[in-house]
């Protein structure tokens, strides 16, 4: 079928009696994931902030809430191999299809070839019937015939004499960012790479040592039969295997512990807050390393906790009040131009970032980033860091830390900055995680070995 059954839709109009119907079963889920799909390459939210935004206002059940997740997450993982299928289905280019439609049939193709928790045919009937609701019959008809031809087909092994090519389309990543990290890691690590990205990440949880010891917490949930692995590399980090309910959970809300990556808390530790301190967090939302430095601090001393988002300097507020912190001051200002006459015994600065050591949690950011965000980027890392040497007391402790893979953000950028400020040098003055340190002062996690999220500290000491 052709692009103008698909181009009528506008034209159609329905006749007869309206009449007011129960929505379809797992409809509001459908919906709930389009529209997040649909604007997913547009400057906003990490996915999981924008899914429960969708999520609240169709007021979706726990059941829709994670069948929602898995497809949407599903659908960026699969995006490239999805097209090719949808590409040797339609006659034409699929991009002259209308975008949000494209999502739509992108979904359906999913559903048919990964979600085992819908059949088949529930796949193809509700995917037309939200064609008809929502673009009308011509769609309609056009999504019931590519989707019962899939059903009769595998898609399609596409080969190409471009390795990056071949690549990008079997672990469904930008072909830029491919070719980049093939340059950069080689044939053998990018293609492990790319395969860590295509598994959901592990959930870790830190422990709240205020409230609770991790042991302590650990023995709850496993006589309440959750499956935990507990970290042999920072012992308040649990992992949780088994599936949890995370939204309501008793634990959560009553400031027991926090979702965090363990990746995400390595920067602290090399940090080594200590109470009574002086502390700047010079990026902080959303807060999740901020609140980790009070409660290593014993929520003794004083963090100024600084963002330039107001939205996501809330996400910090809510974080100190469900921990039980006091110690932590929530500013709204510019890293790079924030000014203070008091000076600070350390400096964490985690800053913006390509986020390719974390690809695998979130989905989206792949489709998100682009090759010309990273010169942008750098530059603001740059500023960042100059700023934060001014405001740092005769020897204190400068932490910058990325959760991205690329030298450019990481060696490089610690190298240019010791050239800028020869009153600086790198110390690595702590043995622990010893098995990450790549240089004096400098370490760096791998994914799919580490298991958990691509990080890279520097440690900067200020000479007297």
């Amino acid at each position: 079928m052709k692009e103008q059954e698909m181009t009528k839709n506008k034209s159609v109009k329905k006749t007869g009696t309206t009449k007011k119907t129960e929505p379809p079963k797992r409809a509001k889920a459908r919906y709930a994931v389009l529209e997040v799909l649909s604007r997913i390459e547009k400057n906003g939210p990490p996915l999981p902030v924008r899914l429960n935004r969708v999520f609240e206002d169709l007021q979706l059940n726990e059941q829709d809430r994670a069948l929602a997740t898995e497809w949407c997450n599903g659908v960026l993982r699969q995006r490239s191999a999805l097209e090719a299928w949808l590409g040797s289905l339609y006659q034409g280019p699929i991009t002259r299809l209308r975008p949000e439609f494209r999502w739509h049939l992108l979904m359906g193709l999913y559903g048919l070839k990964y979600l085992e928790r819908v059949p088949a045919y529930a796949v193809v009937f509700e995917a037309v019937e939200m064609a008809r609701t929502k673009f009308g019959e011509g769609a309609a008809r056009l999504t019931n015939a590519l989707l019962r031809s899939a059903q009769q087909s595998e898609p399609p092994i596409l080969s190409s004499e471009s390795i990056a090519d071949n690549l990008a389309v079997e672990f469904s990543h930008p072909v830029w960012l491919v070719k980049r990290w093939l340059t950069t890691f080689g044939e053998e690590k990018t293609r492990e790479l790319l395969q860590w990205n295509q598994a959901p990440s592990p959930l870790w949880i830190r422990v709240n040592r205020l409230k609770i010891e991790p042991n302590q917490l650990a023995k709850l949930l496993t006589d309440e039969g959750i499956e935990i692995q507990q970290s042999d590399l920072l012992e308040e980090f649990i992992q949780l295997v088994g599936r949890v309910k995370l939204r309501g959970w008793k634990y959560l809300l009553e400031g027991y512990c926090t979702v965090q990556d363990l990746g995400s808390g390595l920067p602290v530790v090399i940090l080594d807050p200590k109470p009574g301190e002086r502390v700047l967090d010079l990026c902080a939302a959303p807060g999740g390393k901020t609140t980790q430095i009070a409660e290593r601090m014993q929520n003794q001393g004083k963090i100024i906790a600084i963002d330039v988002s107001e939205k996501r300097l809330e996400l910090v507020r809510e974080g100190i009040s469900r921990l039980g912190l006091d110690c932590i001051e929530p500013l709204l200002q510019d890293g790079r131009t924030y000014t203070s006459e008091e000076l600070f015994d350390a400096i964490l600065t985690d800053v913006p970032c390509s986020g390719t050591g974390v690809m695998a949690s979130r989905a989206d950011l792949r489709w998100r980033r682009q090759e010309s965000d990273m010169e942008e980027l750098i530059q603001l890392q740059k500023e960042l860091l100059d700023n934060a040497a001014l405001l740092l007391k005769p020897n204190g402790r400068l932490v910058y830390s990325t959760c991205s893979l690329e030298p450019d953000e990481n060696e490089q950028q610690i190298k240019n900055f010791l050239n800028r400020h020869p009153e600086f040098y790198l110390e690595t003055g702590t043995e622990k995680l010893s098995n990450l340190r790549i240089d004096e002062g400098m370490w760096k996690s791998w994914p799919p070995m580490n298991h958990f999220g691509g990080t890279f500290i520097a440690r900067l000491i200020k000479r007297q």
